[in-house]
């Protein structure tokens, strides 16, 4: 489990090195809409990546229908290409991005909502990311529950003891204060060690995976698929080291892989 803020142009000029003694991680917005990039994104990217403190990404949206919703994944991904992103790229799509559709026109019923958020999402593993959705439990109810075996959540769900969805992420809280930060900030726990997942795939990198196994309808289902089978190792489903390798790669498993996940999981 894993520590963490998530931050934006509200936070103002944060003092990261103050920061980086109390978190693990930090989840940076990067932009908005139809390219435009947060005002303290360059800042706070650079601070993160010059402190080594991992970071992920999200982009707050005003997608109108999928197409745009791609475009957005393309905008983000173009952005911070040339960054060191630990974490997930996150697609971000709340209350004014409802009344932002309402204005133009746009009816974000349900099938809407799924649309553009799976083509972000989508948009944004074909370039070679790992992507999350960031939700409510309002919106989970609107439709994006359908979204949670395809992709990771990041759900926000404050002032109660423990998320009542399973979520890759949980910000618990809008009012957390954190050395270095003036006012409040977003708290956040990672109960996935994203950036060993993110490393293992080889995955945010730039690069747009040549090949992916047919199997998988995302890589967010094969890092899934990985830890079920670290778990049945743990649980004594195979048993000597060089039986159970054989049996893994005839499964179409990488050995490596399963045995860092159980390393990570005993840890």
């Amino acid at each position: 489990m894993m520590t963490g803020i998530d931050v934006s142009y509200a936070q103002g000029n944060i003092n990261w090195d103050k920061a980086k003694n109390h978190i693990d991680f930090a989840i940076i917005r990067a932009g908005y809409g139809k390219g435009n990039i947060d005002s303290k994104f360059i800042q706070n990217i650079k601070a993160c990546n010059k402190l080594n403190i991992p970071c992920g990404i999200y982009w707050f949206s005003y997608a109108l229908n999928d197409s745009m919703a791609k475009a957005e994944a393309e905008y983000c991904i173009n952005l911070i290409k040339d960054y060191k992103i630990d974490f997930p790229v996150c697609f971000d799509y709340e209350y004014d991005s409802l009344n932002y559709a309402k204005k133009h026109n746009a009816t974000p019923n349900k099938n809407l909502l799924v649309a553009i958020a799976s083509a972000f999402l989508s948009r944004v593993e074909e370039l070679g990311y790992y992507s999350m959705n960031y939700t409510n439990p309002d919106f989970l109810n609107r439709g994006f529950s359908e979204l949670t075996n395809r992709f990771d959540t990041w759900l926000a769900e404050w002032r109660v003891s423990s998320p009542n969805k399973s979520c890759g992420i949980w910000q618990y809280s809008s009012t957390g204060k954190i050395a270095g930060i003036t006012g409040n900030v977003d708290l956040d726990i990672s109960y996935n060690n994203y950036p060993e997942i993110i490393k293992n795939l080889s995955l945010n990198t730039s690069k747009t995976p040549t090949t992916k196994p047919d199997k998988y309808k995302s890589y967010n289902e094969m890092a899934k698929d990985y830890y079920n089978k670290a778990i049945d190792v743990i649980e004594g489903k195979y048993s000597t080291n060089g039986e159970r390798e054989t049996l893994l790669k005839q499964a179409g498993y990488d050995p490596y892989i399963v045995q860092k996940i159980v390393n990570f999981i005993l840890s």
